[in-house]
């Protein structure tokens, strides 16, 4: 599956508590799923995203990428030398 860089990051820099987006893997769009106070489509997109489980998926929000989760693996997968040891006393 390809997704193109700038759908994602729209995706995640958008996307808020009252909206959460999802990748339509059978048309290539971003699907938004907002709370139903803010969302009049709800009720027939939970439904459609529910009954099509490998036809949807859920961008990650802000709330799921952690920084420094990312940059410690990064360090770790690194060889093992002076280069590690220093980035990850910089961290």
């Amino acid at each position: 599956m390809k997704i193109k860089l700038q759908q994602v990051i729209d995706a995640v820099e958008q996307a808020d508590d009252n909206w959460t987006a999802f990748h339509d893997t059978q048309t290539g769009e971003t699907v938004w799923l907002g709370d139903r106070e803010f969302d009049e489509d709800h009720d027939e997109k939970v439904n459609l995203i529910n009954s099509s489980t490998d036809r949807f998926y859920r961008f990650p929000t802000k709330f799921d990428i952690h920084e420094y989760s990312i940059m410690a693996d990064f360090v770790g997968d690194l060889p093992v030398g002076t280069i590690q040891n220093e980035l990850a006393h910089a961290i």
